[in-house]
């Protein structure tokens, strides 16, 4: 019973650790009991806080069904450990070094964040990166009309007390004829020099009469005036925040490129390259001694992940990173008298022990061909290939003139390809008539996605907002989902299956250890724990 009297140890600890001005031991509020065991306040909430962090555990307290639900998974954990030592399952080798990997991480963390905090930003360093020659600058609102009539009435509104804001939404101006706009004396706008100079000479909160523009009437209202010395107190913090970034991550890459230089790191790369090897404990490297296996290196836990090379090596860098930095961590003192490192610890090592215990109750499990061919009938839609779509755009400035052109497209006057090379403002697709190429459906952005999936082929979409412009959109080409035969993913269908049997049997098992252990929830304990 030697794991389990450690495991208590270390639950204290945790408890101490976590626990947020629950009562002492004596105390301490029983949310659940079982056979030879309960579930306490106090070690509930260090685990939660652990797993999803103060504000998810706050998140769980607002949701009284999911906090129950949560109660009884982690009565459930302490069950499966107290099994796992019933069964024999000991804290072997491949155990032990998947702990020490989680200490390493948490470690490494706390060995970046020292460095991270040594490093400051001189003032000289944030005024070098403000901008030179400030001017005296105007945020002004606008808005546009067709009509000089529109233009006057919206203007008499603003006159009339109800806000700029609140007269564009009143009077229904369209997205994209509104917005916002800076002005100094000498910098770059879509007005005209009569309206800068108007502009330029306004008060605060004063409004111009309709202006008329290029492509329509204006009306501006100054906001807010912004002295040279106040741009740069507004933007001086951001510019320190970036320095300071740019700092720590140089801080940061430079102590480990100076921890990796003076330690001991040897590669066997014949075992590196081994990929049939992985999840074996093979070592594949050794940093002061300490080594690195496949099994940490590896794709653990993911049964038809790809195996490759560059993978593994990628792994095996990012391992030896953690490693160095953690060996300096543990050289530095900064796991001592770590009582939060020690709960964690302890925490990762209730869910090892328990995934190893599922693991030993799967391992007589196979899955049968019948069994392999109904999963992958069952789940066709994760051997599909992706809805692909070809499609092509025109990028315009103004909803008039996308709404115009549309539908000179739509009833043939012009082709979709002309206005494209004629008028696009993306002149390099504006080349190919507006063709962008092929795309997979799901990874468009919205609002693309949502406009074009709709669409039948030679469609074109109604004018899209998005990023101060309005883009018409025309599928090409569309290519369904195609769904593989079970021969040609069979070797992706077989681990799968076998770990959806054996996840639904160890379901089935829990069920049946819950009534077995006589769980109880102390539902008045957890109404209180809810918030």
């Amino acid at each position: 019973m030697k794991f389990l009297v450690s495991l208590v140890a270390l639950s204290a600890a945790a408890s101490l650790a976590l626990a947020s001005g629950v009562a002492a031991a004596a105390q301490d509020p029983v949310l659940a009991s079982f056979r030879g065991g309960s579930v306490t306040r106090s070690e509930f909430e260090g685990y939660q806080r652990w797993r999803s962090g103060d504000d998810g555990y706050a998140k769980l307290r607002r949701d009284p069904v999911a906090l129950r639900g949560e109660v009884t998974r982690f009565a459930v954990l302490k069950i499966t450990v107290r099994l796992a030592e019933e069964a024999g399952v000991q804290r072997g080798a491949e155990f032990r070094a998947r702990v020490r990997q989680y200490e390493n991480q948490l470690l490494s963390e706390k060995w970046h964040r020292e460095i991270r905090e040594k490093v400051v930003v001189g003032r000289g360093e944030v005024e070098k990166l403000l901008p030179k020659n400030l001017e005296e600058e105007r945020t002004v609102y606008w808005a546009s009309f067709p009509t000089a009539a529109e233009a006057a009435r919206f203007t008499q509104a603003v006159r009339g007390g109800s806000g700029f804001q609140a007269a564009v939404t009143a009077a229904q101006v369209p997205v994209g004829a509104y917005g916002e706009s800076k002005l100094s004396a000498h910098s770059e706008t879509h007005f005209s020099e009569p309206t800068r100079a108007v502009v330029l000479n306004l008060a605060p909160g004063q409004v111009t009469d309709p202006r008329e523009e290029a492509i329509g009437f204006y009306v501006l209202q100054l906001f807010r005036i912004e002295s040279p010395q106040a741009q740069r107190e507004r933007l001086s913090p951001p510019l320190r925040d970036q320095v300071l970034s740019e700092k720590r991550t140089a801080a940061e890459e430079n102590a480990l490129k100076d921890l990796r230089a003076r330690a001991r790191i040897v590669i066997d790369e014949a075992a590196l390259n081994d990929t049939a090897s992985i999840g074996s404990g093979k070592v594949v490297a050794e940093v002061n001694g300490e080594p690195i296996s496949l099994s940490l290196a590896g794709p653990h836990g993911f049964p038809d992940h790809g195996s490759q090379p560059n993978f593994l090596r990628n792994q095996l860098e990012k391992y030896i990173d953690e490693l160095v930095a953690a060996q300096e961590a543990r050289r530095l003192g900064l796991e001592k008298n770590d009582a939060k490192l020690t709960a964690a610890v302890w925490y990762k090592s209730l869910e090892t022990i328990a995934e190893f215990y599922r693991n030993l109750a799967g391992s007589a499990f196979t899955v049968s061909e019948e069994e392999a061919r109904q999963y992958w009938a069952e789940n066709a839609d994760q051997y599909q290939t992706d809805a692909m779509a070809r499609i092509a755009h025109i990028v315009l400035h103004s909803e008039f003139i996308a709404k115009k052109y549309r539908q000179d497209i739509l009833s043939g006057a012009s082709t979709f390809e002309d206005v494209a090379r004629k008028l696009s403002e993306d002149r390099d697709s504006a080349e190919r008539g507006g063709d962008l190429g092929w795309f997979v459906v799901n990874t468009l952005k919205e609002p693309y996605k949502a406009y074009i999936e709709p669409l039948r082929v030679g469609e074109v979409s109604v004018p899209i907002y998005h990023a101060e412009k309005y883009f018409l959109v025309k599928l090409v080409e569309r290519l369904e989902p195609k769904t593989f035969d079970f021969e040609a993913v069979r070797s992706k269908v077989l681990p799968r299956a076998l770990l959806a049997k054996k996840t639904g049997a160890y379901q089935d098992f829990i069920a049946r250890k819950l009534k077995e252990e006589q769980v109880r929830l102390d539902e008045q304990q957890i109404r209180r724990l809810a918030k």
